[in-house]
């Protein structure tokens, strides 16, 4: 799945193995999106330097997805979390780059 952002940038979304990153890369996207995370996603992105969001669901998996590269971790799925999720991952660790997905709108975000 391809996704402009601002002036063209594409990224592709999806991603669950390092090769499909490659074949994204070779397809010419600027950044990837996984609903997972793996060393081997995060190793195969950089490699090409190009950045990458990892899904990660608990504490420990935001916080491993964050510690081997992973440019954003993506909060998912973060519809039934809410915003005081965020903010009790974030307490310990406002370090971590997080961007929560899946059900996120104006409504539900205070």
């Amino acid at each position: 799945m391809y996704h402009a952002y601002n002036d063209g940038l594409m990224g592709v979304a999806t991603e669950v193995s390092a090769e499909d990153v490659a074949r994204s890369h070779e397809a010419g996207a600027q950044y990837f999106v996984s609903p997972i995370f793996s060393e081997a996603l995060i190793r195969e992105s950089h490699r090409y330097d190009k950045p990458i969001l990892c899904g990660a669901f608990s504490p420990t998996e935001i916080y491993q997805a964050y510690a081997w590269g992973s440019d954003l971790v993506k909060v998912f799925p973060a519809n039934d979390l809410g915003p005081s999720y965020l903010k009790g991952i974030l307490a310990p660790m406002p370090m971590l780059p997080l961007a929560p997905t899946g059900g996120i709108h104006a409504g539900n975000t205070q």
